[in-house]
């Protein structure tokens, strides 16, 4: 397997190399590894390339009152990218372990200077246990070259989490293991923090995005948030209604 398109730029951190290719619409960010981090098309740099990110924008249709996201694993700033153009007021603090993986991302992925946008370089652990505004809904993507984040399945990450969303905040998390245990204790985790206020929703390539609620699942018609759906998906330029079918297909006996 081998990424798409010309390589144009790669640095060196402590944590190995951050590469750019390119094409004539697409760029890519990568790893130490053939695995695509990141994505943008060049033309629309607003739309998620990729399903998983596409299917963790359904989080914005239970937070009508949007107004302080975070994106916990910046990579190279497509969920930014696409909350920037879908509520152009609202208040993003994206955090990023590596300063060089930020400053690809502005460099060369169309990442630009925004007031309402705030990065902070350093660990999202950490970061969730300072001090800070509440936020109405919360991304976590971290990945590195090798797979998933450990700390995204750790009790303190979790908890750091539920505690930094205001009410009726939304914690979005991208998953995916290759091990089924593994998978089973994050999901349980995931249960000792948010008990029955989940909803789980698998992804083609083996992504499982997990919406965690801290209040009550908010109460919606099937129809309406399908109309939901497809309004922001037009905004957006995806598909957003037929991952929102799928949501609540999957998850059918608590939505109804």
């Amino acid at each position: 397997m081998s990424i798409p398109g010309t390589e144009i730029y790669r640095v060196r951190d402590e944590e190995g190399a951050v590469v750019v290719y390119d094409s004539t619409e697409i760029r890519i960010l990568a790893f130490d590894s053939p695995v695509e981090q990141s994505c943008v098309a060049k033309s629309r740099p607003w739309r998620l390339q990729y399903a998983y990110t596409q299917t963790m924008m359904l989080g914005a249709l239970f937070t009508p009152q949007l107004k302080h996201a975070a994106v916990l694993g910046l990579g190279g700033g497509s969920q930014v990218r696409a909350l920037r153009h879908g509520w152009p007021d609202l208040r993003i603090t994206a955090v990023e372990k590596r300063a060089a993986v930020a400053q690809v991302a502005k460099d060369w992925f169309l990442l630009d200077d925004d007031p309402r946008l705030g990065i902070v370089i350093g660990d999202a652990g950490e970061w969730l246990h300072r001090p800070g505004a509440s936020q109405d809904l919360l991304f976590a993507d971290l990945y590195d070259n090798i797979g998933m984040d450990a700390q995204q399945a750790d009790m303190a990450f979790l908890t750091g989490c539920a505690r930094r969303l205001g009410d009726g905040g939304v914690l979005v998390l991208n998953r995916w293991s290759a091990n089924t245990d593994a998978a089973r204790r994050h999901k349980a985790a995931i249960a000792e923090v948010f008990g029955d206020r989940v909803l789980m929703v698998s992804v083609q390539g083996g992504n499982n995005i997990t919406f965690a609620f801290q209040g009550p699942i908010p109460a919606l018609s099937r129809r309406a948030f399908m109309d939901a759906a497809q309004t922001l998906g037009l905004r957006l330029d995806i598909p957003l209604q037929r991952h929102a079918r799928r949501l609540w297909d999957e998850n059918t006996p608590i939505l109804k």
